[in-house]
């Protein structure tokens, strides 16, 4: 419900034009537009509320010739939940409201009253900070387009009917100015990329499946200034079979993903925020990618390719080939490693029974760092734009650096009483540090007596930089220099406060150098020192950076668009098939990460070596010859439409 205890910016009394009709007062805050009847209380149930959150924006219309003595008409736009009928599922619906302005016998008079209305409305919509000092200078800025790119044979191959029939009626109703191109081959998106010019776009949004974003990113990539193309903003629109970044989008921002997926991921794209995502530079003997969902192998890989031709049947066809392929089941041999963000240890161990109470001590990450480490804020468009008609307000909605590299999202670690479910992959998510604690000025002794030297972050948190010793110096690439930090930070936990060693390994980019890659090694030399190694035969492995890898597949539910971690997920040989069918079905709500054969781990980085012939390698949907692959996440490289 609306807080009726906010500024109210405008206040009046005007006829609703609807069957019933009547006199309203009809007043707007930051939070709301409510009206009620004027014969009825303002506290009364009388009272209707439209939520801001819910409008995508509102417009004035003329009345038809020879009804100017009936003032402007003021309708306002918006798509609130209600629940379905049968089902109780919630979903949005578009509902239009509109108001008759006319306080005066001036026609032109009651036209200036109604757009003043419609721009303060509007700027609320795009949260644009609005006073009432501003109200009668407030208009909101002009857009810049959006580039919509449109597969015409993703998927069932709907993509354009999707466009005009669901997209196209609500980005008008945001009055989203767009050019629409739809792709006549494969590769047309990362063509386009590479002879975009830049500053004639607010972004680039994909109407499709996961394929042409994955080559919107790598054309972006490819550029010789991929430091500021990569900065423009991507959104997705679900047009193909899987649309995982879709539904990883709307599960993030508590949006339905199981239906009215469309209607749904419109909305976010109206009223989005653009915020970090990460992406994972992936490379094999002969080539390098960027990618911004997964890499699979086994199981999951063949599924994906081998249903291909099944496409016509849309999101189904994975249901037909994971049956098909659990009846034919196959195992493949392989050695993965990867460096892990905590300890390790194997799910099924015997140590695990002896680790129930084993607490959280040490969790590793990645910074990525442009040459200057200065950082930016990323906002949303009428922010970026520099245009907000407020003075010098913005509303931050994350952290970057320089060049949209690294994110310090607010890392949380959850007090683990490790259970042997989750004593390999202990949860960071729950418990919140104290970036305001003391670090005892002593700490730095437990580094073999090596002296460290103390900073103190913007945010109050006490950092202790070890400068030599256990963490070395400072190592200098043809790329990048490369050192390690240690920060000590302080988390709540049942038995008092608790400690716990951050390592953060900090590659600064040198300037006019390509993205460096410090945590890899190259593929024909063993893995650096610190990561685990595992030689076995698998069902499945895949490297996830989403939560979902379709609608009815949570396949890393703790995963976020800028965590700065890769989720590796694997099953090793030994489950039946029976096992692995009932496994499937626990996808769609994410219980499979609670089954005995299921592990994922966080980690930086990781290595796939393939030891038998066959099978499938996917990056992002795209099939790959089977052949040693890598990857290393990049934390918060790329910008995205979306909602948190």
């Amino acid at each position: 419900m609306a807080t009726r205890q906010s500024e109210v910016l405008l206040s009046g009394e005007f006829v609703r034009i609807s069957k019933k009709g009547g006199l309203f007062k009809v007043t707007v805050n930051k939070d709301c537009i409510g009206y009620h009847p004027v014969q009825f209380p303002e506290t009364s149930v009388e009272t209707t509320f439209i939520q801001i959150s819910d409008c995508v924006g509102s417009r004035c219309e003329r009345p038809t010739s020879g009804e100017q003595n009936c003032g402007t008409w003021l309708t306002v736009i918006s798509y609130p939940f209600r629940k379905k009928v049968f089902t109780g599922k919630r979903t949005r619906h578009r509902v239009t409201v509109t108001f008759q302005i006319k306080t005066s016998d001036d026609f032109e008079e009651n036209s200036r009253l109604a757009e003043k209305w419609m721009n303060v409305i509007n700027c609320l919509a795009r949260e644009i900070p609005v006073t009432i000092a501003d109200l009668e200078s407030c208009v909101p800025p002009l857009r810049k387009k959006l580039l919509i790119l449109v597969n015409p044979k993703s998927g069932p191959g709907r993509a354009v009917s999707i466009f005009k029939q669901e997209i196209l009626p609500m980005i008008t109703d945001a009055d989203i100015p767009y050019k629409m191109i739809i792709t006549d081959h494969g590769g047309h998106g990362e063509e386009l990329m590479k002879d975009l010019v830049l500053n004639e776009w607010y972004g680039v949004v994909i109407l499709s499946g996961d394929g042409l974003l994955y080559e919107v990113i790598n054309g972006l990539m490819s550029r010789e200034d991929w430091k500021s193309a990569i900065k423009l903003p991507v959104g997705c629109l679900p047009g193909g079979s899987g649309n995982a970044l879709c539904c990883s989008i709307n599960y993030a921002a508590g949006e339905p993903v199981l239906h009215d997926l469309v209607l749904h991921s419109t909305f976010i794209l109206i009223k989005h925020r653009i915020i970090p995502m990460d992406l994972v530079l992936v490379q094999t003997p002969s080539k390098k990618y960027f990618s911004f969902l997964s890499v699979t192998w086994g199981l999951l890989a063949d599924i994906d390719f081998e249903s291909e031709q099944y496409r016509s049947m849309g999101e189904a066809r994975f249901t037909i080939g994971a049956i098909k392929r659990i009846i034919g089941l196959r195992n493949y041999k392989a050695r993965l490693s990867f460096l892990p963000v905590t300890d390790y240890i194997p799910k099924n161990n015997p140590e695990n029974k002896n680790n129930s109470n084993k607490l959280l001590t040490k969790i590793r990450r990645f910074s990525l760092r442009s040459h200057s480490g200065s950082k930016s804020t990323v906002n949303s468009q009428d922010e970026i734009e520099g245009q907000s008609s407020s003075e010098g307000q913005s509303s931050n909605i994350g952290e970057s650096l320089e060049n949209g590299f690294n994110v310090d999202t607010d890392l949380t670690a959850q007090t683990v009483n490790n259970s042997a479910a989750n004593v390999e992959n202990p949860s960071i998510s729950d418990v919140n540090f104290n970036n305001q604690s003391v670090i005892n000025d002593n700490i730095s002794d437990l580094q073999n007596g090596n002296k460290a030297k103390t900073e103190i972050n913007g945010d109050g948190r006490h950092v202790e930089i070890q400068n030599g010793g256990i963490l070395g110096e400072p190592v200098i690439t043809s790329d990048c220099t490369v050192k390690k930090e240690t920060e000590y930070l302080t988390a709540a936990a049942e038995n008092g406060d608790m400690q716990i060693e951050q390592e953060v390994i900090v590659a600064t980019k040198r300037e006019g150098m390509p993205v460096p890659t410090p945590l890899m090694s190259p593929l024909d030399q063993p893995v650096p020192e610190g990561w685990v190694v595992i030689e076995d035969e698998f069902v499945l492995a895949g490297a996830l950076y989403q939560t979902h890898l379709g609608s009815d597949m949570l396949a890393a539910p703790n995963a976020h668009i800028n965590d700065g971690f890769i989720y590796l997920m694997f099953i090793r040989q030994g489950i039946s098939r029976n096992a692995l069918l009932n496994l499937f079905m626990t996808f769609n709500e994410g219980n499979h990460v609670d089954s005995p054969h299921v592990e994922l781990v966080r980690c930086l980085a990781f290595r796939l070596e393939p030891l038998s012939p066959g099978g499938n390698i996917m990056i992002d949907g795209e099939r790959c010859d089977p052949c040693p692959i890598q990857g290393q996440i990049l934390p918060g490289l790329a910008q995205l439409m979306a909602m948190k």
